[in-house]
């Protein structure tokens, strides 16, 4: 089959070409636009979250591993931010499933408003989110992000009349000095993460062997 465009640009046309026994030859034109819009929204949904629209685990790991595989060079080098909400369950339960899943949505666009174009933010489900941060060797420049991360989510937001104040907490591993492997790295920010939230709400913390 090959596909056209209707002249308005709405639908989307198969069109076929049967033979017939007498020698001639039937067009045949079928409308497929709903069959591939709802194609299209399958594809969409294997690699982004439903709720705030930023990558899923699915893509998280489809690039991470990309960017992992040149992180020997130093202006290649990764840091992966685990971000978890400080009350966000708290939310849930006093105000309600929507109004923590419209919380959910403004955390991921002050998130995405923090990073640059090249770095990657993904919900992992949750309240948990996943921040890497490209082209950073330093130990310095990941604390700068992270802390511009926390800070963000310090201020209050507001929703339906409501004040709401979260924070966060963020555990940071770093490649290749913690590990090159996606699973590793993970393992290592969650260990930070929780230091961190031992450390009181608003904390970051590094991976350290200490923690192990």
């Amino acid at each position: 089959d090959q596909f056209q465009i209707s002249p308005d640009g709405e639908r989307t046309l198969a069109v076929s070409r049967r033979m017939m026994i007498d020698g001639g030859s039937v067009i045949i034109l079928e409308d497929i636009t709903e069959r591939k819009r709802a194609q299209e929204r399958i594809e969409h949904l294997a690699r982004f979250d439903e709720l705030t629209g930023l990558a899923n685990r699915a893509q998280f790991h489809e690039r991470i591993n990309a960017m992992l595989s040149a992180v020997h060079k130093p202006e290649n080098h990764v840091a992966i931010h685990l971000i978890d909400l400080d009350r966000f369950k708290a939310i849930n339960d006093t105000l309600g499933h929507p109004i923590g899943d419209r919380l959910l949505k403004q955390v991921a666009a002050r998130l995405s408003a923090v990073i640059r174009p090249v770095d990657m933010i993904t919900r992992f489900g949750g309240d948990e989110f996943v921040v890497v941060q490209t082209g950073m060797p330093r130990h310095e420049g990941a604390k700068l992000l992270a802390q511009r991360l926390s800070g963000t989510l310090n201020e209050p937001f507001e929703i339906d009349g409501h004040r709401i104040d979260i924070g966060a907490s963020v555990g940071i591993a770093m490649a290749p000095q913690d590990g090159t492997d996606a699973d590793e790295l993970l393992k290592k920010a969650d260990m930070a993460l929780y230091a961190a939230k031992k450390l009181g709400g608003g904390a970051l913390s590094f991976f350290s062997e200490g923690l192990r």
